[in-house]
C-alpha cells in the first residue's frame, strides 16, 4: 500500500514539474520576446508534444508488452563537462554501431509503436522529428527552409538536387545523438534552456541542475530506463554505451537502477571548457532564436546562468568522489590531453576498464583515427572569454580546486 502511495506521488511530482516548467517557458518567451510567433508555438508544442509521447509509449505496453521483462547489465556512461571531448569518444566508439545507439529521430520518437510505423520512410521520420522535436524552433524552421531553398536551385542539374535532398534526410534522420536528450521528454533536462526560452529567465533553472534531488527524478529516470529497454528490444543489441553529460546531477538516482554501471568521467581544463561552452551555445542561440532577436539583457543573462551551473558541475563532481557515491572499480577518469594525444592506449585503456569487446573493424578504424589525430583542426573558433563578461583570472580563481586536482596549468 505505501509503494503504491509513493508510485503516485512522485507521479503527481511530476506533473507537477510539467506545469511548472511549462508556465517558466510560456513567462520567459512573454518576457523575453513577447507575444508572436514563438509564444503560441509553446503554448501549443508542448502539450502536444508530452500527449503524443505518453499516449505512443502506452500503445507499446499493449503491442510490445514484452519489453518490459528486458534486464539492462553492466550499461557504460560517458560523462563529462561538456567540450571535453565526450562526443569525441562516444562517436568514434560506435561509429560501427556495435553498441546500443540512437539515431536522431529515434531520440524524437522513442516509441516502438511510432517507428515501426515510420520505419521505411525517411520523409516521415524527418516530419515527425520536425513536429516534436523542441531543437526545430520556427526561426531554425525558416533559415533551413531559406538555406535548402537556395541550395537546391544553385545546383545545375537534377541529380545534383536530388543528392542534395537526399544528403539532408541522411542527416536529419540517422546521425546518432546523446542520450541525455532523451530528458526533454520530461522536461527534466540542461538542454531544455537551449532550446526554450526558459535559458533567458533571472532566476534560472536550479530544479534542471540539481536533478537527484528533486522529488519526481525517480521517475524521470524510469522513463529514460524505458526507452533503452525499448531500443535493446527492437535492434536486439544490449551493450549500453551512452553519452550523459549532464546527468552527472543526477547520477545517484542513475546508480540507484544500474548499481553495476561503468562511469567513464573525461575532464578538461576549464580555461578551454568554458570559452567553447559558451561560444557553442552561442551559435546554438543564433540558430534557435536569431541572436539579433535576443535583447542583450537576456543574452548576458544567458551567459551568467550557463557559467555558474558549469561552475556546480565540477563541483559535483568533487562532492561524488568525496562522498564515495562511486565504487573505486565503477570510474575511470580520463583527461583530454590523454584522450587526444594518446588516442589508442586511452582507447585500450577504456576497453580494459570496461570489458569491452571492441570487433576487428572497430579496431582498424580506431588506428586510422589514431594517426589521423595530430593532424585534426578545429572547425568552429571559440570567442574569447571576455566576450561572455569573463577574464582569465577570473576561471583560474573560481575554478581553482580543478586546477590543482589535475595539475591544469
Amino acid at each position: 500500500m505505501d509503494k503504491h502511495l509513493n508510485a503516485i506521488n512522485i507521479r503527481k511530482s511530476l506533473i507537477f514539474h510539467y506545469y511548472r516548467i511549462y508556465f517558466n517557458i510560456l513567462s520567459s518567451c512573454l518576457k523575453t520576446f513577447g507575444i508572436g510567433i514563438l509564444f503560441f508555438y509553446y503554448l501549443f508544442k508542448i502539450p502536444i508534444v508530452l500527449i503524443y509521447l505518453n499516449i505512443s509509449l502506452f500503445l507499446d505496453k499493449i503491442f510490445f508488452v514484452k519489453y518490459r521483462d528486458i534486464k539492462i547489465e553492466k550499461p557504460i556512461f560517458i560523462i563529462g563537462h561538456p567540450r571535453s571531448a565526450t562526443t569525441f569518444l562516444h562517436t568514434i566508439l560506435t561509429q560501427t554501431e556495435d553498441f546500443l545507439v540512437f539515431k536522431n529521430w529515434e531520440l524524437v520518437n522513442p516509441s516502438l509503436t511510432v517507428r515501426k510505423f515510420l520505419k521505411h520512410s525517411k520523409i516521415l521520420q524527418i516530419l515527425f522529428s520536425l513536429a516534436f522535436d523542441y531543437r526545430f524552433t520556427p526561426h531554425r524552421l525558416k533559415m533551413l527552409i531559406k538555406k535548402n531553398i537556395k541550395g537546391f536551385w544553385q545546383k545545375n542539374k537534377v541529380e545534383d538536387r536530388r543528392e542534395t535532398v537526399q544528403s539532408h534526410k541522411k542527416k536529419l534522420a540517422s546521425i546518432v545523438q546523446e542520450e541525455e536528450i532523451l530528458f526533454l521528454h520530461t522536461l527534466d533536462s540542461q538542454f531544455l534552456p537551449l532550446v526554450t526560452p526558459l535559458g533567458f529567465t533571472k532566476k534560472g533553472y536550479p530544479e534542471l541542475c540539481f536533478n537527484d534531488e528533486q522529488p519526481y527524478q525517480e521517475k524521470s529516470v524510469l522513463f529514460w530506463k524505458n526507452c533503452f529497454k525499448l531500443q535493446i528490444y527492437l535492434t536486439g543489441k544490449k551493450q549500453i554505451f551512452a553519452k550523459m553529460n549532464f546527468s552527472l546531477f543526477r547520477i545517484r538516482t542513475i546508480l540507484k537502477h544500474f548499481p553495476d554501471a561503468r562511469i567513464i568521467y573525461l575532464v578538461r581544463t576549464p580555461l578551454e571548457t568554458i570559452p567553447s561552452h559558451l561560444s557553442l551555445h552561442r551559435n546554438l542561440l543564433d540558430r534557435y532564436f536569431g541572436l539579433e532577436n535576443i535583447p542583450d539583457f537576456n543574452l548576458q543573462q544567458y551567459y551568467k546562468h550557463r557559467y555558474n551551473y558549469n561552475i556546480l558541475f565540477y563541483k559535483y563532481f568533487e562532492d561524488l568522489i568525496r562522498e564515495k557515491v562511486f565504487r573505486k572499480d565503477q570510474i575511470l577518469e580520463v583527461t583530454y590531453d590523454e584522450l587526444t594525444n594518446d588516442l589508442w592506449n586511452q582507447i585500450k585503456r577504456i576497453s580494459n576498464f570496461a570489458k569491452l569487446r571492441l570487433n576487428p573493424d572497430l579496431k582498424d578504424k580506431l588506428k586510422e583515427q589514431y594517426k589521423e589525430q595530430p593532424l585534426y583542426k578545429r572547425k568552429h573558433k571559440n570567442l574569447p572569454l571576455e566576450a561572455f563578461g569573463l577574464t582569465e583570472e577570473k576561471v583560474r580563481s573560481d575554478f581553482d580546486f580543478v586546477f590543482k586536482r589535475y595539475g591544469f596549468t
